[in-house]
């Protein structure tokens, strides 16, 4: 894969959190999916299966979207439904799913929409500032004994936590 795969979906409003995704009968909260919900859900897994079969686990999303004011949800609210939608079209069980946040604009003069950009290990062209991928080399950990940048107070609690773990209460 040269480039990552974006699909963009409009933001059909807050019934896409998963706290408000659910039909809610006398009170209660059912496992049924908002007719909304379901249908936008079904739209992205269609879109989505036009790249079946072309990535494999594990798969990078990027969650980027657009807002019409600053009454907008939490990022996080609103992948529950965009995974389950994205595991149908792709095939790829959602538990290989590496989610980042992307930019969140609001912007009164643009539809609301939310902008997937996925991407596995073999493209070619990630997108910049996702962070390392599972597998890539990154900076070792510094030792807080050897490391001179360290805060006193941070080397001082790290030094103390690492000698409670060495107690024989902790296997040390």
């Amino acid at each position: 894969m040269k480039d990552p795969i974006v699909i963009n979906m409009d933001y059909i409003g807050s019934v896409l959190s998963v706290n408000r995704c659910w039909i809610v009968r006398a009170g209660r909260r059912t496992n049924t999916l908002r007719a909304e919900v379901k249908e936008w859900r079904d739209h992205l897994s269609l879109l989505a299966s036009l790249y079946k079969g072309q990535l494999a686990p594990p798969v990078f999303i990027r969650f980027s979207a657009n807002f019409k004011d600053h009454r907008h949800p939490d990022m996080d609210n609103l992948r529950k439904v965009t995974c389950d939608g994205l595991k149908v079209g792709l095939g790829i069980d959602d538990k290989y799913f590496r989610t980042l946040d992307g930019e969140v604009q609001v912007n009164p003069n643009i539809p609301p929409q939310l902008v997937l950009e996925i991407w596995d290990r073999t493209c070619e062209n990630p997108p910049d500032n996702f962070g390392p991928i599972l597998g890539e080399v990154v900076e070792p950990y510094q030792n807080p004994e050897v490391d001179p940048h360290l805060d006193p107070l941070i080397k001082s609690k790290l030094s103390e936590l690492a000698r409670l773990v060495d107690t024989p209460d902790f296997g040390g």
